[in-house]
């Protein structure tokens, strides 16, 4: 899996599969040129990642705001197959980061909410 280069961004936003009803068929990562789309292989359960043009904002609000991004990861499982990718992004001293995985067809979010021996 390859990462599209992206550095700042100002949104994340999951759309909902109308059929499966739980999870999101996609979520697009709103970047400053152009935004990050994940969606998952229904047959190998993998993370796809593409770029796109920039478009309209819909589906549910994971993140709002202008934020840096710090990393970017891909999340290869036990078996080699890339089921994952992780970012985390910075605006001043707030750090979020979330994780994208592919689970049942559908990809799930997780969004860290603490930091082993650091204090926010």
């Amino acid at each position: 899996m390859k990462i599209p280069d992206i550095a700042e961004i100002d949104g994340i936003y999951g759309i909902r599969d109308p059929v499966l009803r739980r999870g999101f068929a996609e979520v697009v990562i709103f970047g400053l040129k152009h935004n990050l789309r994940i969606r998952c292989n229904g047959d190998t359960d993998e993370v796809i990642l593409s770029r796109s043009k920039k478009g309209l904002r819909q589906g549910v609000r994971i993140l709002s705001g202008r934020y840096l991004v710090e990393w970017m990861w891909c999340l290869q499982n036990q078996q080699g197959y890339e089921d994952g990718f992780r970012i985390q992004v910075r605006a001043g001293r707030k750090i979020r980061s979330f994780d994208f995985i592919a689970i049942g067809s559908m990809i799930a979010v997780f969004k860290a909410t603490g930091w082993p021996n650091r204090k926010d």
